[in-house]
Order: C-alpha cells, then structure tokens, then sequence
C-alpha cells in the first residue's frame, strides 16, 4: 500500500492534481459495476492503517491516534479530489436501478 501511495503521490505531482484525482475519475466515468466495486474497494484498502494490538500504554494510546489523524487527512484528501460527489451520484443511480 505504502508503494500505491508513493505512486500516486508522484503522478500527481508530475499531473499537477490531487493525489486521489485518478481513483474518483475512474469512480465518475465508470459505468461498469465491477470496475466501481474494485474502486471502492482499493479506496478502502488504502484507507485500513492499522491500529495498534495494545492500547493501554502511552505509546499505544499515541500510535492509536497517529494512526486515526492519517485515516482522516486521507479520507479528506479522497473528499477534496471530488470522492463525495462521486458518492452522491453512484448512490443516485443505484436507487434508480432499484
């Protein structure tokens, strides 16, 4: 995951983007359900840091919150690159299939 990050940090710098900008387009020009799902899941592959096993000491309570501030810098990054917008429309669509 570290190695997809670093990936997508790069062609963003070289694009001038977002890091996330090529995920959510996929998300927004995709009208197959398959490609959408593997999306949706890679976003929350990449979203899963682990948290620590123990979290009674100091440094497992500051390991524990490390890792929450960089699940939520990147759930904002996914928001900012358009993630939410892209949310509201598939939702949309799903419920006129239904």
């Amino acid at each position: 995951v570290r190695r997809s990050y670093k990936a997508l940090t790069e062609e963003a710098r070289l694009r001038k983007c977002d890091r996330f900008r090529c995920i959510v387009s996929c998300l927004n020009k995709s009208n197959r359900l398959d490609v959408v799902k593997k999306a949706m899941t890679l976003v929350n592959v990449m979203l899963d840091v682990p948290e620590p096993d123990d979290t009674t000491t100091e440094e497992g309570r500051a390991s524990a919150e490390g890792a929450w501030q960089i699940r939520m810098h990147w759930r904002s990054e996914f928001m900012r690159a358009g993630m939410y917008d892209c949310v509201q429309v598939r939702l949309s669509f799903i419920q006129i299939l239904i």
